[in-house]
This record gives structure tokens, C-alpha cells and sequence, in this order.
């Protein structure tokens, strides 16, 4: 991550025209006043064999790339650290609630808040869930002594009406967004910031089977 500061101002609570207390430090303990949190919510749907330590491990690895990523060669910044700290990633494993969930049921259980309210409730453009389903763990199985693997979750719109993206005519080409996407597991940070600037079906490949990785590379 390279501007850390633009990325902080986004999540701002008080506008820049609000005037704060002289001696305010946004970069102190009390900047949890006037910033919001970021990062999302992910889901657990799929409980099978071995499944507990490849969602481990992957909850595990993000957390540990979005801190890296902060961090990177300034462990003393205090921009940084606060950054960090307003980084959740709110990890959901109930096989009581979500075993088996499929997508539209997925956004049922985010809207409904099953399991609690979940992050980005509120925020229109970042109402996205993370999605670990069978898929994901069949994959991350698959990557298990790969030097150079490429871990990924699904990104479901929990928003997404299908009519609305269907061709308005017949000459159109046919629908190309189903309202989820792949996304590179250590690009978390840039998927958060490029919901700031775009709606998902903005810049989502054709399809939903297709990565998002940093700086805005499509791939296999």
C-alpha cells in the first residue's frame, strides 16, 4: 500500500470542513472517534473433512497480508498503525447457521444479520461479503505445497438484483455479471479501495470467474 494517508481520509467520520479541537490527533487513541472501520465480513458455508484447517489457515493468511501490507518498512508510522487498527476481517463459522448457504441465501443471512450485524451494513458501495464455500476449500486444498499459489475467496454483492443487469434488448450481448466475483486473497486492501471509487459491477470481470489482483490485473 503506498498512500496510506488518502486510504485513512476516506474513512473519516467528520467532514473536511468540520473544525476539530486544536490539540485533536487524529493519530492517537482517540482517532477510533473520528475514523470508521474497514474490512468485511466472510462467511463459512462449507464444514466438510479437513475443512476446519484450510479456513483457519486462510483467515489466518489475510489478516497477516493486510497487516504486512500496512506495515511495509514503516513499523513506526503512527498513520500506519492506526490504519491497521481500524482493520477487521469478521470471520463467520457456524455450520449451525451457514452450512450449505447458497449465494441469494447468503445475502438473506447478511441482511437479516443472522450471527450479528456484519460489517458494511450501512455503507451502500462496501455492502460485500467474503464467501469460503466448497469451491474455496477444494482450492486452497488443491494449493497445499504449492511454492507459488494464489488463495482467493468469492466476493458476493449482497445487493444484486439480476434483472437489473439482464440485456435491455435483444441485440445486447448476454448478461455478464451475477453479481459475485474471485478476488486474490492478498488483495483486500486494494478491493476495499476500489469500491470507494466503483460500484463491483463496474469493474468486475465477465462471469464471476475471474480474479481481481493488484493493480486491477484480470488473470486465471
Amino acid at each position: 500500500m503506498e498512500n496510506l494517508e488518502d486510504f485513512l481520509n476516506s474513512l473519516a467520520r467528520v467532514s473536511e470542513e468540520e473544525i476539530l479541537p486544536e490539540e485533536t490527533s487524529l493519530t492517537s487513541t482517540n482517532a477510533l472517534l473520528y475514523y470508521l472501520p474497514w474490512g468485511f465480513t466472510i462467511y463459512r458455508t462449507h464444514y466438510g473433512e479437513d475443512s476446519d484447517e484450510h479456513w483457519t489457515a486462510l483467515v489466518q493468511m489475510i489478516r497477516a497480508d493486510v497487516k504486512s501490507q500496512i506495515l511495509d518498512k514503516r513499523e513506526e508510522d503512527p498513520l500506519a498503525q492506526q490504519l491497521l487498527s481500524l482493520f477487521t476481517l469478521d470471520a463467520r463459522s457456524d455450520a449451525s447457521k451457514y452450512d450449505g448457504l447458497s449465494m441469494d441465501e447468503l445475502r438473506i443471512a447478511f441482511r437479516d444479520k443472522i450471527g450479528g450485524e456484519p460489517m458494511n451494513a450501512d455503507r451502500r458501495e462496501h455492502r460485500v461479503a467474503l464467501l469460503v464455500d466448497q469451491d474455496v476449500i477444494d482450492a486452497q486444498r488443491a494449493m497445499v505445497g504449492v511454492a507459488r499459489n494464489q488463495p482467493w475467496v468469492k466476493c458476493v454483492e449482497i445487493d444484486y438484483v439480476a434483472s437489473e443487469h439482464e440485456p435491455r434488448h435483444w441485440r445486447l450481448p448476454r448478461q455478464t455479471y451475477f453479481g459475485w466475483m474471485k478476488l486474490d486473497a492478498r488483495n483486500i486492501p486494494q478491493f476495499w479501495d476500489q469500491l470507494t471509487v466503483q460500484w463491483m459491477f463496474e469493474f468486475a470481470p465477465q462471469g464471476g470467474g475471474y480474479f481481481f489482483s493488484a493493480g486491477s490485473i484480470w488473470d486465471y
